[in-house]
């Protein structure tokens, strides 16, 4: 009896052991399997990334085209041409009907320079809805400041047929007996209420086979050289419509443009209203006339001008703010009339 327990235990022992055993086995086996797909779930994410990579790399590399292709098509460059086309202009003329400025609705064409006629021609359009009136400034032929008498109305949709004169006097007194080059500045000004619409950066028109260009005739005394400007007395001279007239050459070397005037001066001790203003653009030079009236020489019994002397006003062209204004210039006419 006793034995049969015994042997009874045992077997429930042993029996118990097995079940401990395959469940300890069956867990170990789980556990590799649980670490492969551990495993493969890691080794997933890791062939997922590149695989995620090369869609972001995609457009990476697409975005430099398009933005090379966005600077391309940019119109920067073409306005900017464009710009240039119609402003700031240098030109060699050869043949008639040469293109000088187009802008804001008006063209003009420009000849060679016509000898006899001491001019240019020059034919305008105006294809906008606009009245103007063409004008001229800041005009020098061969570096000599000459001013053009150029003004002409241009009527909205039409054209017209001119030409830009110049004084044979002037070009004479300024030594020029051969035109090769002209610069200026366009202006249109409105025509009912004279506001400048629009002016142009200064053109330069160079005509073909030029010459050296000739300054300003020096065949008087030095009266004033300072601060780059050089003022050469070039004599007395009747003036028809007014009286007298004092030529004066002024060369300006320095780097601002300027305008100089005068209202009165000295003349044989009594002091008389005056006329004189000129304008020189640096680098340029130009002949000033002083006019001394017929009527104001006949007030005061001068019969024959012997001295001069006369204050110089530097101005800004812009403002007519004055700059300097010089000592007193003093001249002597002894044998001039």
């Amino acid at each position: 009896m006793k034995k049969s327990i015994i042997v009874f235990l045992f077997s429930t022992l042993l029996s118990c052991s097995l079940a401990a055993c395959q469940k300890t086995g069956d867990e170990s086996v789980s556990s590799p399997q649980a670490s492969l797909e551990d495993s493969q779930t890691d080794t997933d994410q890791p062939e997922s990334s590149p695989a995620e990579q090369i869609p972001q790399d995609t457009p990476v590399a697409e975005s430099t085209p398009q933005e090379d292709s966005h600077q391309d098509v940019s119109p920067a460059p073409e306005e900017t041409a464009s710009s240039d086309a119609g402003t700031g202009l240098s030109i060699t003329v050869t043949t008639p009907g040469s293109l000088l400025l187009h802008q804001e609705g008006v063209t003009l064409y420009v000849s060679p320079w016509d000898e006899s006629l001491h001019s240019m021609p020059v034919r305008m359009e105006n294809s906008s809805d606009q009245n103007y009136i063409l004008q001229l400034t800041d005009t020098s032929v061969n570096d000599s400041v000459i001013e053009s008498s150029f003004s002409e109305n241009l009527n909205a949709n039409s054209h017209l047929e001119s030409s830009i004169e110049f004084s044979e006097q002037d070009l004479a007194e300024n030594h020029i007996e051969k035109v090769s080059q002209i610069q200026t500045k366009v202006l249109f000004l409105d025509s009912e209420t004279f506001e400048t619409r629009y002016t142009s950066d200064l053109l330069t028109i160079t005509f073909e086979n030029p010459i050296v260009s000739q300054p300003a005739p020096e065949t008087g005394p030095v009266v004033y050289q300072q601060d780059g400007i050089t003022m050469t007395s070039l004599g007395l001279a009747d003036d028809p419509t007014w009286g007298k007239a004092w030529k004066v050459a002024i060369t300006n070397d320095s780097t601002n443009d300027l305008v100089l005037s005068a209202t009165n001066g000295i003349i044989n001790d009594s002091t008389l209203d005056i006329l004189f203003s000129v304008k020189v653009p640096a680098g340029k030079k130009a002949v000033g006339t002083l006019t001394i009236f017929q009527n104001d020489l006949e007030k005061y019994q001068i019969e024959t001008i012997t001295s001069l002397e006369v204050a110089m006003d530097f101005q800004d062209p812009s403002t007519y703010e004055v700059l300097k204004t010089t000592e007193p210039i003093i001249l002597s006419f002894e044998d001039q009339t």
